[in-house]
């Protein structure tokens, strides 16, 4: 009878990876998705043995686990300590999705949920309840380099905002926004937007297939409203398009773009 072997050479440090910590996370994972612990399903990366500096992914696994009313939950494992002893982070990120149209969990949240953990990670800059990170393209094709983006579904949402995950502990959930939606938390701000969404959607679902909120008349009332109340929290924007030239020995005069970019500075 035929022997096969698969070897790994390991030429960096090995990831240290508290094993209690995996499993508390898988059955915290599997009580949030309503199933079974044995319905957790790892994304296997070979290198994983391997510490990020060492050549290893940023985290050691993104699992997922189907929910009992449908659709699936993602969950990181490795950006806080509870599962790599030597994170600098206390919080692990999850998304909830729809089933992809062959009904098994779709690709695209484990490569964006990875790629949120390296921009950590290199960066050092942790992303907080209440935080936006706008990509500039589809959040299903945010990890993708240009060439394979095409092997990930288009989407209008491309934006991400964190709030704390409503059923793990300690963990972070990503939602998927539109820019137009993005636009009503800039009004006013991400954590109030994000609280009245989870009101029509307690699960915090990011459906890439979804109409806009922003169609919702009383959402934007109430996010009117709260700006009124609250004023924005927006501390700054990127505005493509500024021009500036100085005038006399202090003066200085601003030519700024027109269309939707003029629109979103009128109303803040």
């Amino acid at each position: 009878m035929a022997t096969f072997r698969d070897e790994l050479e390991l030429k960096g440090d090995p990831r240290r990876v508290d094993d209690a910590g995996v499993e508390r996370l898988d059955r915290a994972l599997a009580a949030a998705a309503g199933v079974p612990v044995e319905r957790v399903l790892h994304a296997i990366d070979p290198r994983r043995v391997l510490a990020f500096q060492a050549g290893g992914p940023p985290v050691w696994s993104v699992a997922v686990a189907p929910c009992a009313d449908g659709g699936f939950l993602f969950l990181t494992y490795g950006l806080s300590r509870a599962v790599e002893p030597d994170a600098r982070f206390e919080h692990e990120l999850s998304l909830r999705a729809p089933a992809a149209p062959n009904g098994q969990p779709p690709q695209w949240p484990t490569f964006l949920l990875r790629q949120l953990c390296r921009y950590q990670i290199t960066s050092g800059r942790e992303l907080r309840v209440g935080d936006p990170m706008s990509f500039g393209k589809s959040i299903t094709r945010a990890a993708m380099a240009p060439q394979h983006e095409a092997s990930m579904p288009d989407s209008p949402l491309t934006t991400v905002a964190v709030v704390a995950d409503p059923a793990i502990e300690g963990a972070r959930r990503v939602v998927g926004l539109r820019p137009e939606e993005h636009a009503l938390a800039e009004l006013w701000s991400t954590a109030g937007l994000m609280a009245e969404l989870a009101k029509r959607d307690p699960t915090l679902e990011t459906d890439i297939r979804r109409g806009s909120w922003a169609d919702d008349a009383e959402l934007r009332a109430a996010v009117e409203a709260g700006a009124k109340r609250e004023g924005s929290q927006t501390g700054a924007m990127v505005i493509a398009g500024l021009r500036w030239r100085e005038q006399g020995a202090e003066g200085v005069v601003l030519r700024l773009p027109g269309g939707a970019t003029m629109k979103r500075l009128v109303a803040l």
